[in-house]
Protein backbone atom coordinates (compact mmCIF):
# COMPACT_ATOMS: atom_id res chain seq x y z
CA UNK A 1 0.00 0.00 0.00
CA UNK A 2 1.16 3.34 -0.72
CA UNK A 3 1.68 6.12 1.74
CA UNK A 4 -1.08 8.85 1.14
CA UNK A 5 0.25 12.60 0.36
CA UNK A 6 -0.52 15.08 3.66
CA UNK A 7 -0.04 17.55 0.74
CA UNK A 8 -3.39 19.89 0.62
CA UNK A 9 -3.47 19.14 -3.19
CA UNK A 10 -2.60 16.29 -3.08
CA UNK A 11 -4.82 14.12 -1.30
CA UNK A 12 -4.16 10.86 -3.78
CA UNK A 13 -2.26 7.77 -3.09
CA UNK A 14 1.01 9.17 -3.93
CA UNK A 15 3.02 7.28 -7.04
CA UNK A 16 6.29 6.06 -6.30
CA UNK A 17 9.30 7.64 -7.95
CA UNK A 18 11.64 5.19 -7.90
CA UNK A 19 12.46 2.10 -9.46
CA UNK A 20 11.96 1.69 -13.32
CA UNK A 21 9.98 5.09 -13.43
CA UNK A 22 12.80 7.00 -11.32
CA UNK A 23 14.53 8.94 -14.57
CA UNK A 24 10.02 9.70 -15.69
CA UNK A 25 9.76 11.23 -12.49
CA UNK A 26 13.24 12.83 -11.91
CA UNK A 27 12.03 14.70 -16.02
CA UNK A 28 8.77 15.47 -14.44
CA UNK A 29 10.66 17.61 -11.54
CA UNK A 30 12.75 19.52 -14.08
CA UNK A 31 9.55 20.32 -16.11
CA UNK A 32 10.14 17.53 -18.75
CA UNK A 33 8.44 14.59 -20.56
CA UNK A 34 10.84 11.65 -20.64
CA UNK A 35 10.23 8.49 -22.40
CA UNK A 36 12.51 4.98 -23.18
CA UNK A 37 13.90 5.10 -26.64
CA UNK A 38 15.47 1.96 -28.28
CA UNK A 39 18.88 2.24 -28.53
CA UNK A 40 18.57 -0.63 -31.30
CA UNK A 41 15.66 0.83 -33.53
CA UNK A 42 15.07 4.18 -32.28
CA UNK A 43 11.20 3.43 -31.33
CA UNK A 44 10.15 5.30 -28.39
CA UNK A 45 7.75 4.23 -25.79
CA UNK A 46 5.41 4.85 -22.76
CA UNK A 47 5.07 2.80 -20.43
CA UNK A 48 8.49 1.86 -19.89
CA UNK A 49 9.13 -1.98 -20.14
CA UNK A 50 12.65 -3.77 -20.14
CA UNK A 51 12.36 -4.63 -23.86
CA UNK A 52 11.59 -2.90 -27.20
CA UNK A 53 8.22 -3.79 -28.10
CA UNK A 54 9.33 -3.97 -31.87
CA UNK A 55 13.13 -5.66 -32.30
CA UNK A 56 13.26 -6.89 -28.74
CA UNK A 57 16.24 -5.56 -27.67
CA UNK A 58 17.06 -4.43 -24.14
CA UNK A 59 19.51 -1.62 -24.76
CA UNK A 60 16.69 1.44 -23.91
CA UNK A 61 17.89 5.09 -23.10
CA UNK A 62 15.71 8.04 -21.80
CA UNK A 63 14.83 10.70 -24.59
CA UNK A 64 13.16 14.03 -23.82
CA UNK A 65 10.01 14.63 -25.64
CA UNK A 66 7.74 17.57 -26.41
CA UNK A 67 4.56 17.98 -24.98
CA UNK A 68 1.87 18.82 -27.18
CA UNK A 69 -0.37 16.51 -28.91
CA UNK A 70 -3.87 15.50 -29.17
CA UNK A 71 -6.37 14.32 -26.75
CA UNK A 72 -7.13 10.30 -27.93
CA UNK A 73 -9.72 9.71 -25.12
CA UNK A 74 -10.79 11.68 -21.69
CA UNK A 75 -13.06 10.96 -18.44
CA UNK A 76 -14.33 12.55 -15.92
CA UNK A 77 -14.03 10.94 -12.57
CA UNK A 78 -16.92 10.91 -10.41
CA UNK A 79 -16.28 8.77 -7.72
CA UNK A 80 -13.26 9.15 -5.26
CA UNK A 81 -10.55 7.33 -5.83
CA UNK A 82 -9.33 7.26 -2.22
CA UNK A 83 -11.28 8.21 0.65
CA UNK A 84 -9.13 11.37 0.99
CA UNK A 85 -9.80 12.45 -2.11
CA UNK A 86 -13.81 12.66 -1.99
CA UNK A 87 -13.93 16.56 -1.90
CA UNK A 88 -11.02 16.35 -5.17
CA UNK A 89 -14.27 14.76 -7.46
CA UNK A 90 -15.05 15.38 -10.21
CA UNK A 91 -12.06 15.63 -12.13
CA UNK A 92 -10.48 14.68 -15.79
CA UNK A 93 -7.92 12.51 -17.07
CA UNK A 94 -7.05 12.35 -20.68
CA UNK A 95 -4.86 10.10 -22.89
CA UNK A 96 -3.06 12.22 -25.23
CA UNK A 97 -1.23 11.05 -27.98
CA UNK A 98 1.79 13.34 -28.75
CA UNK A 99 3.24 14.35 -31.80
CA UNK A 100 5.95 11.25 -31.82
CA UNK A 101 3.26 8.88 -31.71
CA UNK A 102 2.93 7.89 -27.97
CA UNK A 103 -0.01 8.17 -25.43
CA UNK A 104 1.18 9.07 -22.30
CA UNK A 105 -2.00 9.32 -19.37
CA UNK A 106 -2.13 12.84 -17.86
CA UNK A 107 -5.00 14.98 -15.81
CA UNK A 108 -6.55 18.24 -17.02
CA UNK A 109 -7.29 21.21 -14.57
CA UNK A 110 -11.46 21.44 -13.85
CA UNK A 111 -10.84 24.88 -15.63
CA UNK A 112 -10.16 23.37 -18.85
CA UNK A 113 -12.96 20.17 -18.74
CA UNK A 114 -15.32 21.74 -20.99
CA UNK A 115 -12.56 22.61 -23.57
CA UNK A 116 -11.18 19.19 -23.68
CA UNK A 117 -12.97 17.43 -26.29
CA UNK A 118 -11.17 14.19 -28.65
CA UNK A 119 -8.57 15.67 -31.38
CA UNK A 120 -8.00 18.87 -29.36
CA UNK A 121 -4.80 20.08 -29.11
CA UNK A 122 -3.17 20.30 -25.91
CA UNK A 123 -0.16 20.48 -24.36
CA UNK A 124 1.94 19.51 -21.19
CA UNK A 125 1.87 21.61 -18.09
CA UNK A 126 3.37 20.30 -14.74
CA UNK A 127 1.82 20.48 -11.30
CA UNK A 128 4.73 20.24 -8.13
CA UNK A 129 3.49 18.74 -5.54
CA UNK A 130 5.96 19.09 -3.11
CA UNK A 131 9.92 18.85 -3.29
CA UNK A 132 9.91 15.58 -4.75
CA UNK A 133 6.60 14.58 -6.61
CA UNK A 134 5.69 16.64 -9.70
CA UNK A 135 2.65 15.39 -12.02
CA UNK A 136 1.59 15.73 -15.60
CA UNK A 137 -1.50 18.21 -16.65
CA UNK A 138 -2.81 19.04 -20.17
CA UNK A 139 -4.08 21.85 -21.07
CA UNK A 140 -5.72 23.09 -24.18
CA UNK A 141 -3.93 25.12 -26.89
CA UNK A 142 -5.81 28.10 -27.09
CA UNK A 143 -7.13 29.75 -31.06
CA UNK A 144 -6.90 25.58 -32.05
CA UNK A 145 -9.56 23.51 -33.80
CA UNK A 146 -10.25 20.25 -32.93
CA UNK A 147 -8.29 18.17 -35.05
CA UNK A 148 -9.86 15.95 -37.35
Amino acid sequence: MRPEVEVESWKFPRPDPHGPLAPHFEGLRRHRILVQECAGCGSKRWFPKPACHRCWSFDTRWEEIEGVGVVHSWTTVHHPFAPASRDDVPYQIVIVELEQGIRVVGRVAMEHAPQITIGREVRATFEDVDDDLTLLFFEPVHGTDVVA
